[in-house]
Formats: structure tokens, sequence, C-alpha cells
């Protein structure tokens, strides 16, 4: 439905983020990506520690 509005009406739904708002959304999507490389790690040790 999203690119049925853009097409139609020439605009976005939203505006996109600007400003502070953009850069909280970087630093939220970078600590995101670091836990997720944690629990991996984290993941990695266990399974070296107790299975091999």
């Amino acid at each position: 439905m999203c690119a049925y509005n853009v097409r139609q009406k020439k605009t976005l739904d939203h505006d996109p983020g600007s400003g502070a708002s953009r850069a909280i959304n970087f630093l939220r999507s970078l600590g995101i990506w670091a836990l997720g490389g944690l629990a991996i790690y984290l993941l990695y040790l266990l399974t070296s520690r107790y299975l091999l």
C-alpha cells in the first residue's frame, strides 16, 4: 500500500527522521547490532566450552 500511495500522491506516508531523532534511531540500531553480536559471541563461547 505504501508504494501505491507514493505513486499516487507523490509523497511519503511519513516524514523521514531528521536531526536528533535520526541520530537516536542510528544509535538505537547500533545498540541492537552490538547486542546481537554479543549474544552470538556468548553462544559461541558456551558451545565451544561445553560441546567441543
